[in-house]
């Protein structure tokens, strides 16, 4: 059988917490933020040689889940193999579908040696095809002021989604910002470079944020900020001068603005006048 959880609200996770990673697998779960966001949460494993250490992420493992309409942020994890936001490990059929990471950083706790490998922005480890959709990577750090951060990096195996693996798919999706593999090049956009039949479809990366953009277009900065520069939909995805740097966004994220017609503004207008035009009126007879 298969659980469902719905978030109704955003959460704050907490800082260095003894209970995340989360340690019991999830396993058959659809996880729906439903426009939500989890913040904040960090995550810090110093230690290392031995698997005891391994995944680190807001959960270890997990089985045959997915994740649709969630966003990351403020995450800082820091861990040795298989590091990733949302899971270090990832098994049998799992997915992402509207999900998003934006002012985290993922990355191995050293690199004096190759041994903090696979680390991506979703999923450290995932040891069977995994599929995104309508998801993003934006490795931008909010309080910078450059438009390319290499906000994951580890030793070896390290990709804008995911660090390991073969057969990923991934449609509409989008890598704005860099992942740094330090001992070697397998290093791309969404996964390491020695990933193999890997699916594209309409996918975007940033120029100059990561040697390899895999399967990807190349967009600048600039580009990133107008959705008619790619052929997403405009039903799906937009953008806030004020939200993200301005890049392009899914729109179940994006803030509500509010278009009050011209005519209706000047009329209120008008009222507010007269009313107090008359106001001042009566005063000055008195």
């Amino acid at each position: 059988f298969v659980r469902y959880f719905k978030m109704i609200n955003d959460i704050e996770l907490p800082y260095r917490d003894s209970r995340f990673p989360i340690s019991a697998q999830i396993a058959n779960v659809v996880f729906d933020g439903d426009g939500h966001k989890l913040t904040k949460l960090e995550v810090y494993q110093p230690n290392y040689g031995s698997t005891t250490y391994e995944n680190s992420g807001l959960f270890k493992t997990i089985y045959n889940t997915s994740f649709k309409n969630v966003g990351v942020e403020g995450f800082i994890i820091t861990g040795y193999q298989k590091t990733g936001a949302f899971a270090g490990t990832a098994s049998g059929l799992s997915s992402f579908t509207n999900c998003y990471i934006y002012d985290s950083s993922i990355r191995g706790y050293a690199f004096g040696s190759d041994q903090w490998k696979y680390v991506g922005g979703f999923v450290g480890y995932p040891s069977s095809a995994t599929t995104f959709t309508n998801c993003i990577y934006n490795g931008m750090i909010a309080s910078a002021n450059s438009d390319v951060i290499r906000a994951i990096e580890g030793t070896s195996s390290v990709g804008g989604f995911v660090g390991y693996g073969n057969g990923h798919s991934f449609t509409n999706c989008l890598s704005i910002g860099g992942a740094s593999s330090t001992h070697d090049s397998y290093e791309g956009a969404f996964t390491p470079t020695n990933s193999t039949n890997l699916t594209f479809s309409n996918c975007y990366s940033l120029d100059g944020a990561v040697g390899n953009a895999q399967g990807s277009t190349l967009l600048t900065a600039e580009q990133f900020k107008d959705v008619s520069n790619t052929t997403l939909s405009a039903e799906e995805f937009g953008t806030r001068s004020s939200f993200n740097k301005g890049f392009i966004f899914q729109k179940i994220f994006l803030p509500t603005v509010i278009l009050v017609e011209e005519r209706i503004v000047n009329a209120y207008s008008n009222v507010i006048k007269s009313n107090v035009s008359a106001k001042l009126s009566r005063f000055i007879k008195r």
